[in-house]
């Protein structure tokens, strides 16, 4: 999997998540499952969440965890989750691959 943290106040951080989403998880032929997209948000008046960057809601990345700077553990339950469903992806792969070798033998 992949974690993307950007600054979305910021605005040339969107085009360069969504460039980083294009080297990385796009030419890895990851599933948007496999991206954790955490925005870290430095003005507390800011809404909780931004709206994700075109090209990673386009992909089907799912919302982001949007983190500021006096609540830096919240991010825990996020990343927790997101491991577990990498976890996740990775075991019904193997068990496609050892089914796939299993009909071809």
């Amino acid at each position: 999997g992949v974690v993307l943290v950007y600054n979305p106040e910021k605005q040339n951080h969107e085009q360069e998540v969504e460039q980083w989403f294009q080297w990385f998880p796009r030419s890895m032929n990851m599933s948007a499952s496999q991206v954790l997209v955490v925005q870290s948000l430095r003005q507390s008046n800011m809404p909780r969440r931004m709206p994700l960057p075109a090209k990673l809601a386009a992909a089907g990345v799912s919302q982001p965890a949007a983190i500021s700077a006096d609540d830096l553990p919240s991010v825990r339950k996020y990343f927790s989750h997101f491991l577990e469903t990498v976890r996740q992806s990775v075991m019904d792969k193997q068990r496609q691959e050892e089914e796939d070798v299993m009909k071809g033998g």
